[in-house]
């Protein structure tokens, strides 16, 4: 039996370091699994406000982010080997059935938080000129597939990007926070607790621009859940 899984793995790479050895649990081979720890669980001191690693009693992620940003954030796992390869497969490559397998993580976390339930979850929206190029939004299916999974309502259409940008991967959080002023547009969610949804989460700085948007157009609270979140390690 163990020859035979050799020879025909049950997935021929694995998605979390490319191990042609194929995958022993959903997408991942063995040795990627035992990575895959939530941050939760790891020893490192967590901010109370993004639940990223600190270093000492200033954040790096979340001390510059304004008053009007998420008055939370909650990341899964650290954006490191093998939640980095997932990711990009799911969001570069096509693989769109990850989307209920990385949402389980994310519904996990809620549950083990025991984060109050927002009135709805609103996706971290695309530029319709950059959905025409990539096809789709992965924020809004993982939303989506959050939403089935917790059985909250979810709200796409609230939350627009109203100005395009380039990739921001290579901008510092300064250039980010300059280059997405004014970049969402709100409506229709006066009175309401809303959770941002987003595979990851680096400076904050889009986070923010939509959370300005949406407290902007009376929301009571807005949060942030992302699948991972850059740390110093990783940035």
């Amino acid at each position: 039996m163990a020859g035979a899984a050799l020879l025909f793995p049950p997935q021929a790479r694995c998605l979390g370091c490319g191990s042609l050895l194929g995958t022993h649990v959903p997408w991942l081979c063995q040795d990627c699994q035992h990575l895959l720890i939530p941050l939760a669980y790891t020893s490192h001191v967590l901010c109370p406000r993004c639940g990223l690693p600190m270093e000492g009693s200033r954040c790096s992620t979340c001390s510059e982010w304004p008053q009007d940003g998420p008055s939370l954030a909650r990341c899964v796992f650290a954006y490191a080997r093998p939640v980095q390869g997932l990711i990009r497969a799911f969001k570069y490559g096509g693989v769109y059935r990850l989307s209920p397998y990385l949402a389980r993580h994310m519904s996990d976390l809620m549950i083990s938080q025991a984060l109050d339930p927002p009135h709805a979850l609103i996706p971290v929206p695309m530029h319709p000129r950059r959905l025409r190029q990539r096809g789709y939004n992965h924020a809004l299916l993982l939303a989506q597939d959050l939403s089935r999974q917790q059985g909250l309502p979810l709200w796409p259409d609230r939350l627009e990007r109203i100005k395009h940008t380039h990739q921001q991967a290579k901008l510092s959080g300064a250039q980010r926070r300059t280059a997405l002023e004014g970049a969402f547009r709100a409506r229709d969610v006066a009175g309401k607790r809303l959770l941002l949804v987003d595979d990851v989460l680096t400076t904050g700085a889009t986070a923010c621009q939509c959370a300005r948007a949406l407290l902007s157009a009376g929301a009571r609270d807005v949060r942030l859940i992302a699948l991972a979140g850059a740390t110093g390690e990783n940035e």
